[in-house]
């Protein structure tokens, strides 16, 4: 189906319009836009960005809803995911405003929960939203996806209470470098953050043990070469990886090492490099 097209037209350029037609002047003019009326698109507001203009445009939503709170979780919601010109209202009563409704409670929920100001637990949940749900963002969605929401929002809080930021950076690099002398390619890690906090989980563990970086990884791989690829990255931490450490260290001796002939296993490519960079300096904001 085509777009259908919308007429803005002031009353004075609709008369000059039918006069240049020979059908028409003011008179007729008016009784255009008076047989028009029921037919005018009153439900969209210009949505604008600064601030004296936002808090305007949030009283006229206001007049529409008696909810503030809909209503500014629904401008939060348009002027970050959608990034669109204009604001929709939607009606009370329709399934729409009830998914709305109910995505606004869950995001108060957080705000709260998390020591926001609501406008920024809004964006903030919004933002999580998006990352959470990528090309599948829809607002009937957001409530079946609250839960993982404040998960991903906890993985964040997780990565940023790291106090050993550098050694947490150096076991990832090891990890990257052993992932590629046992999978010949670097696994990507940019936008998943489950995956860094598992191994920031595992270098604790790791060291809780007593063990190399390098050995601690290196026995996750062997022990788990039967399955022919990278292991999940909740197998790198707990008594399941510790067990496997334990296993590793007694068959030292005899185990097979897959590093690549003729190559340093500390040296990554300059496009591995890339990929490791891209993931290391992300704040998770």
């Amino acid at each position: 189906m085509g777009r259908r097209p919308t007429l803005h037209i002031k009353l004075d350029d609709l008369a000059s319009v039918l006069q240049d037609l020979n059908i028409g002047g003011v008179h007729e003019a008016k009784e255009i836009l008076k047989a028009s009326a029921p037919y005018q698109i009153r439900n969209r507001l210009v949505v604008v960005k600064p601030a004296k203009t936002k808090l305007e445009l949030l009283r006229k939503l206001t007049a529409y809803d008696d909810d503030e709170k809909v209503a500014q979780f629904n401008l939060e919601l348009t002027l970050q995911k959608f990034n669109v010109h204009t604001f929709e209202h939607i009606h009370k009563g329709s399934k729409k405003y009830q998914s709305l409704k109910e995505a606004t409670q869950l995001a108060t929920d957080f705000a709260i929960r998390n020591s926001y100001t609501t406008v920024e637990g809004y964006q903030a949940y919004i933002k999580l939203a998006g990352e959470v749900m990528g090309k599948r963002f829809s607002i009937y969605r957001i409530p079946s996806y609250d839960m993982a929401i404040q998960e991903r929002y906890d993985i964040y809080l997780t990565l940023k209470s790291d106090t050993d930021r550098e050694g947490t950076l150096a076991f990832i690099k090891t990890y990257l470098r052993i992932a590629k002398d046992y999978t010949s390619h670097v696994p990507n890690l940019v936008g998943k953050p489950a995956f860094q906090r598992d191994l920031l989980w595992a270098k604790e563990d790791a060291a809780a043990h007593g063990a190399s970086a390098s050995d601690w990884v290196r026995a996750q791989f062997e022990l788990l070469s039967y399955i022919d690829d990278i292991p999940s990255s909740g197998a790198f931490f707990g008594d399941a990886a510790r067990e496997r450490y334990e296993k590793y260290k007694g068959k030292e001796g005899t185990k097979v090492n897959r590093v690549q002939k003729g190559k340093k296993a500390d040296t990554l490519t300059a496009e591995e490099m890339k990929i490791y960079n891209q993931m290391t300096n992300s704040d998770g904001d």
